[in-house]
């Protein structure tokens, strides 16, 4: 089922499916999707490092790790385009 609408411009009937979605919008949820899957990186790194032993301080973890885990994301992410 789909939704006729008119254009304003040319009142021309058209169909949900024909409408071009902005490139703008577009490109606005791709960096949503990147920030969110650098996020969860970061958050499974965190997690993967596990508790910090009694008695001792936490250290940093390997940003390098990180990085591997994000591009996972993002690649898993591409996947679907």
């Amino acid at each position: 089922m789909t939704l006729e609408s008119v254009c304003p411009t040319c009142q021309r009937p058209y169909s949900r499916d024909e409408m071009a979605r902005s490139h703008i919008a577009t490109d606005r949820d791709q960096s949503i999707q990147r920030q969110v899957a650098l996020k969860c990186a970061v958050e499974l790194a965190i997690g993967m490092l596990g508790p910090v032993p009694e008695g001792q301080r936490a250290g940093l973890g390997n940003a390098a790790y990180v990085v591997a885990i994000y591009r996972q994301f993002r690649d898993a992410l591409n996947e679907t385009e």
